[in-house]
């Protein structure tokens, strides 16, 4: 009995033991801290509002759940024993219901980031209240029968903040969270980058709530690092809670009520206890008349009065809703009157940009034709140059062969002189004897014929037959055709 006494003492000693290593392995949590009040500065600067003491880090995560992310940030931290706060979206939260779930049953804190992740100061307060309740609405029901895991702390998008968005959370019961310590792991480079980046922001600060996004693969993927930089550099998470559920109506003013509407209220009331009263006794005997047509005129009276009771809310509820569509009209006409306003300068700039390029394109054509005029005439310089230089080249060449070619040509003409004039001589005497010959013939053909034509004339003078048909032209005619083909 002793022996199994001594057995258990020692591997609860054991257990302890490796419970302290596994303890201090990990990161873990050293302490929790919930916020109860509201306070528009919560999340920023060093202590953030929340009594940060010096090396204390708030872990927060942006915009999911996203199942292919979120997984894996839940397995660091769980391996780190760590928690952190997580600002859901209101649509991420339908889309994702058990995964939600799963971080609530890890223990992490649920807190409350918009439906649709808009910029709320672009927004009219009612718009901006309507897409906070829508996703508070869709988280509640994501998260099912875990419903308290949803908490009252709420987040900007862009941490971009006003007055009047302020004053509508603190009627809303919301607590919003800011952050001093951005790791912008949106923008783009290694996640490296990203943990050396947080860690010189908490070197200078020395403490503060850290801004990551659970959507991010960069993230994902360098949490555990960060961690790991965090546990040897001697920093302690703070897990953050907020105290109580959210609301997704408006808190009610602590203005009175007017009488009407209470009278409106409890008309109902009054009217079912005196008809009541006169189904009763209106039968029975002895009844006062007088009685029973007070109770008439005070009906009629009542019933009046709730009439004017109802069409004043009417009124109150027309003028309500007649002045948020005037709000939303004068909201467009002037984010109309700014975007044709921003296109008018846009257009002017885009015109004297234009002008700006005319002017320099103008100058620069200038300089460049100036520049090419006088690169031109540099080159007509430089041919005339050449072209006079060739000339005189030329000309002393073709000087020197003119020569040649006419002491050639004068030899040549010379000799083909020689030549010509002998053959001339030739030719002239054959010529100067074939005339003599040729006209001699021609002398005595002419002869003949002059006598022939004497002996004509005779004839012509006897005879009166044609001339083609008489022997005499005929036998002159057979004798002019040798000599005419001659």
């Amino acid at each position: 009995m002793a022996r199994q006494l001594h057995l258990i003492a020692f591997a609860i000693f054991a257990f302890t033991l490796l419970a302290t290593d596994v303890a201090q392995a990990c990161l873990g949590v050293s302490r929790t801290v919930t916020a109860r009040g509201f306070n528009a500065n919560m999340g920023m600067g060093g202590s953030a509002g929340l009594g940060l003491r010096n090396k204390e880090v708030i872990l927060t995560f942006d915009d999911g759940p996203k199942s292919s992310t979120t997984r894996r940030i839940l397995r660091a931290l769980s391996a780190e024993c760590t928690k952190a706060t997580f600002f859901v979206l209101g649509r991420m939260a339908r889309s994702n219901p058990k995964l939600l779930q799963q971080i609530a049953r890890s223990g992490h804190t649920i807190a409350q980031h918009t439906n649709d992740h808009p910029n709320l100061t672009r927004l009219s307060i009612v718009q901006a209240e309507n897409e906070i309740n829508r996703g508070i609405a869709s988280v509640n029901l994501a998260l099912g029968s875990q419903r308290r895991a949803s908490t009252r702390l709420f987040r900007y998008r862009y941490l971009a903040r006003s007055s009047r968005l302020d004053a509508m959370l603190k009627r809303k019961g919301l607590l919003p969270v800011s952050a001093g310590i951005d790791s912008n792991d949106w923008k783009s480079g290694s996640g490296a980058a990203m943990v050396n980046r947080v860690m010189s922001q908490l070197k200078r600060k020395g403490r503060g709530v850290i801004l990551l996004h659970d959507i991010q693969n960069k993230t994902a993927n360098a949490l555990p690092a960060l961690l790991r930089r965090l546990k040897k550099e001697g920093y302690r998470v703070v897990h953050l809670r907020g105290s109580g559920s959210p609301r997704t109506n408006v808190i009610a003013s602590k203005k009175k009520t007017p009488k009407a509407v209470r009278v409106a209220a409890l008309q109902p009331k009054k009217r079912k206890r005196f008809r009541w009263f006169r189904k009763r006794d209106n039968g029975l005997p002895g009844v006062d008349s007088v009685t029973t047509g007070s109770i008439k005129k005070g009906r009629v009276k009542r019933t009046a009065k709730k009439r004017l009771a109802r069409k004043k809310v009417e009124k109150r509820v027309r003028k309500g809703f007649f002045a948020r569509l005037r709000e939303r009209r004068v909201q467009r006409a002037q984010a109309l009157a700014a975007k044709q306003s921003q296109k008018k300068r846009i257009k002017k700039s885009n015109r004297k940009i234009k002008k700006r390029t005319r002017v320099a394109k103008r100058a620069k054509t200038t300089k460049r034709k100036s520049w090419f005029a006088k690169r031109r005439e540099a080159r007509l310089a430089r041919a005339a140059e050449r072209k006079a230089a060739l000339k005189k080249r030329n000309k002393r060449t073709v000087s020197k062969r003119a020569k040649r070619k006419t002491s050639r040509v004068a030899k040549r003409s010379t000799k083909r002189k020689s030549i010509f004039g002998r053959l001339f001589k030739r030719i002239a005497r054959k010529r100067a004897e074939s005339d003599r010959s040729f006209g001699l013939r021609l002398y005595d053909d002419l002869i003949n014929l002059e006598q022939e034509n004497k002996e004509l004339t005779q004839l012509m003078k006897v005879q009166e037959l044609p001339l083609d048909k008489r022997p005499e032209v005929q036998s002159l005619l057979k004798l002019l055709r040798p000599l005419a083909n001659k």
